[in-house]
């Protein structure tokens, strides 16, 4: 057993394989989370959990920087695609284990920490894995491991039937970093028979750019266009509405199931 599966035993979900390793990582010591991804991606809102994660350990909290620094500081965290780190600095993945599957991710701790992932959901879903143990572990110094972790199923979702009051930001966003610790990757939003969309719900739009920069697909299903069928409703009324909802899920990205 490892020094960490105490912890490791309370998280929900819980991570697959944990070993130790030769060291302990110090969170007071994280000054930096370094985002090295070749294609630009954005790791910001991950980046956030996982720094006030930090923050309990290190009051001073940390910044995020883009790029690969020459050497990694004592307690900064490096999130990077296995791929690209693999090809650029082979190095600094010594004693990391292969990996072959895209929401796959392994995450290092010793005298800094490293989270590698083929994907950008896997990196997220390490970020928010690692930011979880900081959370219970609760001691000062965390053993040396390296922790290795997959989906066991590739669709994770969560249903959310919301009513008018419950369309606020706060509770919004609360349920996206709710919905990413769980490393779900579908949000299925039900709304109400009686709701009237409008250009402007204050907090949707940024309820949706949250899930997808955790990586999860938002899809809503709207009750209401079986009335278009029984005739209750009239096709131009209910054609404005669409298109309001679709400008705020993404046209792509709307599943408008009757």
């Amino acid at each position: 057993m490892s020094r960490l599966d105490e912890t490791l035993d309370d998280l929900a979900p819980r991570v697959s394989q944990c070993m130790d390793i030769p060291g302990e990582y110090n969170p007071r010591h994280c000054l930096a989370i370094y985002c090295f991804s070749a294609a630009g991606e954005s790791f910001i809102e991950p980046g956030k959990v996982l720094g006030d994660a930090i923050s309990m350990y290190n009051p001073l909290g940390c910044v995020m920087l883009e790029g690969l620094p020459a050497k990694i500081p004592g307690g900064a965290i490096l999130v990077a695609r296995y791929d690209e780190l693999k090809r650029e600095r082979p190095d600094l993945l010594e004693g990391m284990p292969e990996i072959s599957e895209p929401g796959q991710y392994a995450i290092r701790l010793g005298r800094s920490a490293l989270i590698v992932s083929l994907s950008h959901d896997g990196l997220s879903a390490g970020m928010h894995t690692l930011a979880m143990i900081l959370l219970r572990y609760g001691k000062p110094l965390l053993p040396g491991s390296v922790i290795m972790d997959k989906p066991t199923c590739q669709c994770r979702g969560l249903a959310l039937e919301l009513t008018p009051k419950d369309i606020e930001a706060g509770t919004l966003i609360q349920i996206a970093s709710f919905a990413a610790t769980f490393r779900a990757n579908r949000l299925h939003v039900i709304l109400p028979a009686d709701f009237e969309p409008t250009a402007e719900i204050p907090g949707i739009n940024a309820f949706i750019a949250l899930c997808r920069s955790f990586g999860i697909e938002t899809g809503v299903r709207l009750p209401w266009l079986a009335d278009i069928l029984s005739g209750r409703r009239g096709l131009r009324q209910t054609w404005s509405r669409l298109r309001v909802i679709a400008r705020m899920f993404g046209a792509s990205q709307a599943s408008l199931d009757d």
